[in-house]
């Protein structure tokens, strides 16, 4: 696979400073993939690249012309001076979550998007302690209350999933479980929705259909999964099914190198955690609190904030420019 070119592939081996390594491997990345961004250093708290802008294909209709092009001027999209948007997620909310993440968070001041399955007819109180952390101006969000998953995880075709689903089906469980939702945080106007396993389709084969438009009914924003390490571009993305990172098993310099790649192109990126130091999607404590403090340095450039209020602010801004 070509990266790039020699001197950059030497400098990647050569460069001793994790943040700065971990983002230039990203940037080699793209210009490898992509063949369209040539390598511009910066230095700043960190030492990270950027990129410029120097080659695209030309995809546009044979209608549009240079000037149309040209003349399509964005205002800024972030509040308050920032350079990109970030959205750390947590699914299924483990234990850890409780005990670790939401702390961790409120220490530093950070506001997140927790997605919850509201099982069982006791759901109101065995997730009593999530009320708190609605308090503490996080999102609560929903994960449906089943969580289907595909077949193909085992081996058993008649076994629940996806593919045995309808739409009417996947419809319901959203409903029930955004209405329970709301009983817990009655204060949470909006809460956007998170597809679990990543999947947005029932069926299968010629049955097989999505269900973003039965998010886009409900929910003001879908979380899913994307194309790594492509971020969301507030213009293009699909708020229903917006593409995020799993993290499990990540180190925080990579976690940061992907924010900064968000920086470079005025992107909103979502993480997305499950346990901590717990299960077999985990990410450590120690890499989520690297993450974490450098987004508190960072703040006044980078918009740390939940989906719901991410979603929000992308559709004001859509309508500001005519989008």
């Amino acid at each position: 696979m070509y990266l790039a070119t020699p001197l950059h592939q030497n400098r990647f081996r050569q460069e001793s400073n994790p943040y700065k390594a971990i983002s230039l491997f990203i940037t080699l990345m793209f210009s490898g993939a992509c063949n369209c961004w040539s390598l511009k250093t910066e230095q700043n708290g960190y030492g990270f690249c950027q990129w410029n802008k120097v080659h695209f294909k030309d995809h546009r209709s044979s209608n549009q012309t240079d000037g149309d092009a040209m003349a399509r001027q964005y205002t800024p999209c972030w509040p308050n001076d920032c350079q990109a948007a970030v959205s750390l997620t947590f699914d299924d909310n483990p234990p850890s979550q409780l005990k670790s993440a939401v702390p961790m968070l409120n220490d530093a001041d950070l506001q997140a998007t927790f997605y919850i399955c509201p099982r069982g007819d006791d759901f109101m109180e065995k997730l009593m302690p999530w009320r708190d952390v609605a308090k503490a101006r996080h999102e609560i969000g929903n994960h449906t209350i089943s969580h289907p998953r595909s077949r193909a995880f085992g081996d058993d075709p008649a076994a629940p999933g996806y593919e045995g689903m309808t739409l009417a089906d996947i419809e319901k469980d959203i409903v029930e479980s955004k209405q329970r939702l709301q009983q817990l945080v009655p204060e949470q106007k909006e809460m956007s929705f998170c597809y679990p396993c990543y999947m947005e389709h029932v069926g299968c084969g010629p049955l097989r259909q999505s269900y973003v438009p039965v998010v886009a009914r409900h929910h003001i924003a879908g979380r899913g999964r994307g194309e790594f390490p492509f971020a969301n571009h507030p213009a293009t993305v699909d708020l229903h099914y917006a593409w995020s990172w799993p993290a499990e098993r990540m180190p925080g310099s990579q976690m940061i190198g992907l924010v900064e790649a968000c920086v470079a192109r005025k992107c909103w990126g979502i993480l997305t955690f499950h346990g901590i130091n717990e299960g077999r999607l985990s990410v450590t404590e120690g890499d989520l609190r690297e993450l974490v403090n450098y987004l508190t340095i960072n703040h006044s450039r980078i918009w740390t904030v939940s989906v719901v209020k991410a979603a929000q602010r992308i559709l004001d801004w859509r309508k500001e420019n005519g989008i």
